[in-house]
């Protein structure tokens, strides 16, 4: 895997990266009559073990129902676990073109990341403008390794992304780098005044996201493509996604 697709990975609370174990083709996901996902225990609105809910939970749902099986998660509390689990599928990983041993469906998720300030604070348009500023990130992400190069001053003590809205909603950061969901999900929940930049971090922060299947064979592959494009063409995913208040973005 090529470290800027680590690093991309770690950027997204809900992508998860894993070395895979033995899983299982389509012919034996019906044999069994279950389709079962990875999934973190705490990464609300997409995965939250407490109420059984989430995004890909849905997600996951609306697939093992095409397949005619039941859904089962395992749920894990960071990405690291996943590894040590024999989960089908990964419901988010960045379709970023490296030697990743998941096998990857058709994108069907665009995920924009955004620098975050408070409402109040003067808009981010350079790199220049938060030159005296410290900025939040997760401490494995694409953005530590970006502005770090940039000579930008980081606070690195952040491994979700809700940590860092709450870092800079009380004011201990001046700005923030999260995606743009993480951002939506926390205003919704927190009715926080903060404002998304999208400049000056541009599109190279910006990236597809896909379902990463362990080892699956390829008619499991191509039924899931079908299935996913076909949520993507009646607006069963962007129903997903309003559900909790998010707008979603499929990939261009």
């Amino acid at each position: 895997m090529s470290p800027l697709r680590r690093l991309l990975l770690c950027g997204f609370a809900a992508c998860v990266l894993a070395t895979p174990a033995k899983s299982r083709p389509l012919e034996d996901i019906l044999a069994s009559g279950t389709f079962d996902i990875c999934v973190q225990e705490d990464s609300a609105p997409f995965s939250d073990q407490a109420s059984g809910t989430g995004i890909f939970i849905d997600l996951g749902r609306l697939i093992a129902q095409h397949l005619g099986v039941q859904l089962t998660e395992t749920w894990i509390f960071s990405a690291e676990y996943a590894r040590k689990t024999s989960c089908d599928a990964l419901p988010a990983v960045a379709a970023i073109p490296g030697d990743d041993p998941l096998r990857l469906t058709i994108p069907y998720l665009k995920v924009r990341t955004a620098l975050v300030t408070r409402a109040s604070a003067a808009p981010v348009n350079t790199f220049a403008d938060i030159a005296n500023s410290r900025v939040a990130v997760l401490a494995n992400s694409y953005a530590r390794h970006d502005l770090n190069k940039r000579g930008i001053n980081l606070s690195v003590a952040f491994l979700e992304n809700k940590d860092i809205l709450s870092a800079v909603d009380r004011g201990d950061d001046s700005a923030g780098v999260v995606t743009l969901f993480s951002l939506e999900w926390y205003v919704h929940q927190n009715d926080a005044l903060l404002r998304a930049n999208f400049q000056p971090l541009g599109a190279v922060y910006d990236y597809d996201a896909a379902i990463g299947l362990r080892h699956a064979d390829p008619p499991l592959l191509k039924k899931i493509n079908i299935i996913l494009q076909t949520a993507m063409g009646d607006g069963a995913l962007a129903d997903i996604f309003e559900k909790y208040g998010l707008q979603y973005e499929s990939p261009k």
